[in-house]
């Protein structure tokens, strides 16, 4: 899950709070339907266009942060804080010229952080014959070579 960038920029009248109660109605609303279900929270990134609102968006990830802290089956993955270079900013090369938006750079930063977090939890190790099972979806069926 990623939200909060467009929730806290400037002119928005959405508040750290409001964006952190967001994120635990999510939670909550996934988890009532689908308890067993792992959501991963994906820290709000600093950005150009944005940098005069990156202390509210600081703000909205540590109160993310520590509401997922105390949830179940919620991880929060922080993207924003590797994204920073030795003068507290954010590399130009990560954004488009728009300044907001991710590069391919950016993106393959994020793949380094989100990927060892996903294959940790559900890599080809956690799949055993025991607990793997074909996706059920009606009209479609799974056909084996």
């Amino acid at each position: 899950m990623y939200e909060g960038d467009n929730d806290l920029a400037a002119g928005s009248p959405k508040s750290p709070e409001i964006v952190a109660n967001d994120a635990g109605q999510f939670v909550k609303i996934v988890h009532s339907d689908l308890p067993e279900t792992w959501i991963y929270v994906m820290s709000i990134k600093p950005s150009y266009l944005r940098w005069n609102e990156w202390p509210k968006m600081k703000a909205a990830n540590k109160l993310i942060q520590d509401y997922v802290k105390t949830q179940e089956r919620v991880q929060y993955i922080d993207v924003a804080t590797p994204m920073f270079d030795a003068q507290d900013k954010p590399p130009r090369d990560l954004f488009v010229e728009d300044g907001l938006h991710p590069t391919a750079k950016c993106y393959a930063l994020w793949t380094s952080i989100i990927k060892p977090v996903l294959l940790q939890r559900f890599g080809p190790q956690k799949i055993t014959s025991r607990n793997a099972r074909a996706p059920s979806w009606p009209g479609f069926a799974v056909v084996a070579p």
